[in-house]
């Protein structure tokens, strides 16, 4: 084989691998690292996370939903819905449609048939896109008879940077390329549970998201999708530091035989046992009123902007504790980090909790972005979770699905790079890889034109050294010398 022709096979085949292996939609990955407090960035441990959030777009903070706990967080930044509306209103609830409680669980993220969260509203648009979902709470289960086309459960001991790689992958693939991508990673939200968020174990989890942020980053670089993909870092949850001396025992307010209780500090979705009810809401009331740090409010004394009440699973009776105070299951709690950490739980002793008022600062997650979508060096207002899914849906090409949300695409569009088109979202990659095909074609022809000139002068000059020796050679055969040139003109002279 020519080595010409080998040059040509290999640029064909690198081309069409190239074309094939990207999805010619905008490539979104959406990373949540659990817990992120908006305010961690200032500790100084991760200066990669700090670099990116300042070449992007970053909020101070972002507006989370009540109650400010994981599943109900993660499922309003997925389906851009208020837990009223998706129905999981907590880590568990009590549903009375089926008389029993749920926890993590398809009935518990199917509240309603219709659930839609954005990796399915990807999927279901079709036409080449592919979602892949690692980790997510709720991706496990189809939603409206839809699975992603890639997912991997919830897997404690599947390596971070092997999570990254394998998200890589599917964005890389070449016959299903995923232009969405959601990567969950649990930490620090553990640490900060055991340890609490300030302390200097979490310190060097934070450390170790910033490792993993930057792993991601290198894969990116070695993969040739640095300018490709657009990043969307987020979290659920901030957290707060809460010690033994700050527990409220409501065993000693409320017997518990007369009341069932769902979820865990610091709020108690109270279930009365039949003829209890104003026994219950009097009794907690009065301690409430008098002194001891929680609210207790019944169904319909639920604040409205919390979008929590308006639900069948709401309880007829919710308590939350004021912060930095928690309710008497923390003691579980304690128990389980004595003998993790294996110490005696002191009354100074740190933990860590959430789950308050979404009001509260420190419950409040962190938020940037950065990609060829997104503006660079940008700050924009403080905007709640439930409004990414808009951002997205435009972002992806398709905007009617962000219609039956609670979220807004104002409060977030000015993130994006001006005159960027929701309808032009399929085109801009294409165009791109137009260019560069067009470049690499030029590029060839220019290197066989002048390839093909240096043969050609090289076979002119060989056959012009050959005719100037051919020429000399006959001018040299009838050239006289001077004897003979003499003779012809003074013959006389050379007579005998």
């Amino acid at each position: 084989m020519s080595l010409k022709l080998f040059f040509i096979l290999f640029l064909s085949l690198w081309c069409h691998t190239f074309v094939a292996s990207i999805s010619q939609y905008p490539i979104v990955i959406i990373i949540s690292y659990d817990g992120f407090r908006h305010d961690l960035i200032e500790k100084g441990v991760t200066p990669t996370i700090s670099k990116l959030r300042s070449e992007g777009t970053h909020a101070e903070y972002m507006n989370n939903v009540f109650i400010t706990k994981t599943f109900p967080n993660h499922h309003s930044i997925a389906t851009g819905l208020y837990p009223e509306v998706h129905g999981v209103l907590g880590n568990s609830v009590y549903d009375p449609k089926y008389g029993k409680s749920f926890s993590y669980s398809y009935e518990l993220f199917h509240y309603t048939e219709d659930i839609l969260p954005i990796w399915v509203a990807n999927q279901k648009k079709g036409n080449g896109r592919h979602s892949g979902i690692m980790m997510w709470p709720g991706n496990e289960f189809n939603y409206t008879g839809v699975f992603p086309t890639y997912q991997k459960a919830f897997d404690r001991d599947f390596a971070y940077t092997k999570r990254v790689d394998e998200v890589l992958k599917w964005i890389l693939n070449p016959e299903k390329p995923a232009n969405l991508v959601v990567l969950y990673i649990e930490e620090p939200d553990v640490s900060e549970h055991n340890y609490g968020p300030d302390s200097e174990t979490n310190l060097k989890i934070l450390k170790q998201m910033d490792d993993t942020t930057t792993y991601l980053m290198k894969r990116l670089n070695e993969t040739g999708l640095t300018d490709r993909v657009n990043l969307f870092f987020l979290s659920d949850h901030g957290m707060l530091t809460v010690k033994k001396r700050n527990i409220i025992d409501l065993r000693k307010i409320v017997p518990t035989e007369k009341y069932d209780r769902y979820e865990g500090s610091p709020t108690y979705m109270i279930f009365p046992k039949k003829g209890e009810a104003n026994f219950v809401y009097n009794s907690l009331k009065n301690a409430s009123e008098n002194g001891a740090p929680f609210k207790v409010y019944k169904r319909n004394e639920i604040p409205d902007r919390w979008h929590y009440k308006d639900n069948r699973r709401a309880p007829p009776i919710l308590a939350v504790a004021d912060p930095p105070y928690v309710f008497e299951d923390a003691y579980k709690q304690i128990e389980w980090i004595e003998k993790l950490r294996n110490i005696t739980f002191g009354e100074d002793t740190p933990m860590g909790f959430h789950g308050y008022d979404n009001t509260v600062m420190s419950m409040k997650p962190y938020f940037f972005a950065l990609g060829p979508l997104i503006k660079k060096n940008h700050k924009i207002k403080p905007f709640e979770t439930v409004d990414l899914f808009s951002l997205w849906a435009n972002i992806l090409g398709f905007p009617e699905y962000a219609a039956k949300t609670n979220g807004s695409f104002d409060r977030v569009s000015d993130m994006l790079v001006p005159k960027y088109s929701p309808s032009d979202a399929g085109n801009i990659c294409g165009a791109l890889l137009g260019i560069l095909l067009i470049g690499i074609a030029l590029g060839i022809s220019i290197f066989f034109i002048q390839n093909k000139m240096r043969i050609q002068d090289k076979i002119f000059n060989r056959r012009l050294k050959e005719e100037n020796l051919e020429s000399r050679q006959r001018l040299l055969d009838h050239v006289e010398t001077d004897e003979d040139v003499s003779m012809s003109l003074f013959p006389e002279l050379y007579k005998a």
